[in-house]
């Protein structure tokens, strides 16, 4: 009879297995869809980043969780020549927090159609950023 219901208690979890199966996807890389976040890059820098291209909409600032701080970082948009380049805001960043720039695309501009944003602060201290778009 023991061997019976263990028969019995597997048989169960194969059907269930079978009829509610596990599934698991995978992050693809690269242009994700209308919605979803482009990364656009990981930069460490201690005065300024690197500059990257945005479409427009809303841009997304990370401050990586192994920078040992926090830190008021501001968002510039990059003009080429004698133009000044103008701010776009700034936001407290606490070790791994994110912050969302949105309805940014006033700062689309040139021949590329893209803002070109960076980020800077004063701190003086090296710490890494990823963008998103």
């Amino acid at each position: 009879m023991m061997k019976y219901t263990k028969v019995i208690g597997f048989l169960s979890v194969l059907g269930f297995a079978a009829v509610f199966p596990l599934t698991a996807q995978a992050e693809k890389a690269g242009t994700t869809g209308a919605g979803e976040w482009d990364k656009l890059g990981t930069y460490t820098y201690t005065y300024s980043s690197p500059t990257v291209y945005s479409s427009g909409g809303d841009f997304r600032v990370c401050l990586s969780g192994s920078t040992p701080f926090s830190v008021s970082l501001h968002l510039y948009e990059d003009d080429a020549g004698d133009n000044p380049d103008d701010y776009v805001g700034s936001n407290y960043f606490s070790p791994g927090e994110c912050h969302t720039f949105s309805s940014i695309g006033k700062f689309v501009d040139g021949s590329n159609n893209k803002a070109e944003f960076f980020v800077t602060d004063y701190s003086g201290k090296s710490k890494t950023v990823t963008f998103y778009d």
